[in-house]
């Protein structure tokens, strides 16, 4: 017996929607990481949106999966960048 849910009328398969969240994860994972090298460097409010707006869409996506343990990491990641937008941590040290 398998826990698998049966496929839901109208929607790809389960195992093709984490193929599609994977290739997207990569994707936003490796711009983030670029923006965040450079932020290293300097401070720069457009490199920071970008590093949240990269987490903010992962952490979207990994709710659709119901993951909670990469949920709380992102989430945890996205309060972090939110403080540094508001000026509270700072971006670049």
């Amino acid at each position: 017996m398998t826990d698998t849910p049966p496929p839901t009328p109208g929607l790809p398969p389960l195992d093709d929607l984490v193929a599609d969240f994977v290739a997207e994860a990569r994707e936003l994972i490796e711009a983030a990481a670029e923006d965040l090298l450079a932020l290293d460097a300097a401070a720069d409010p457009a490199v920071l949106n970008r590093v949240f707006r990269a987490v903010h869409t992962l952490k979207g996506s990994v709710a659709l999966f119901d993951w909670p343990a990469m949920l709380a990491v992102l989430h945890a990641a996205e309060d972090g960048l939110s403080a540094a937008r508001a000026g509270r941590l700072p971006a670049a040290d």
